[in-house]
């Protein structure tokens, strides 16, 4: 955090920010191993949210649907997500 030039309370919360996506993550990767369903669900989402872009009145996310895809391991996932967290953090 020092490099970004944050005051101490910026600092504190950036690290409160880092904290909770982690704890997030974790309990969701927790959860998905749990039920057994995450392939189920994810399918079951893609396709409505297939017809949803199909209907022509959500261009946006027709195009982010059209958009190649993304490794799904959870690790792939997890750096993905706090790169982009991460990579915000320098705003005020």
């Amino acid at each position: 955090m020092r490099p970004i030039g944050l005051d101490g309370g910026a600092r504190l919360e950036v690290f409160a920010q880092l904290t909770g996506f982690v704890a997030w993550h974790v309990a969701h990767e927790i959860t998905q191993t749990e039920t057994g369903s995450s392939a189920a669900r994810a399918t079951a989402e893609a396709r409505y949210l297939a017809a949803v872009a199909a209907d022509g009145r959500h261009p946006e996310l027709a195009e982010a649907l059209a958009a190649p895809g993304r490794p799904l391991t959870p690790e792939a996932t997890f750096t993905r997500f706090l790169n982009r967290l991460i990579e915000g953090l320098d705003a005020d």
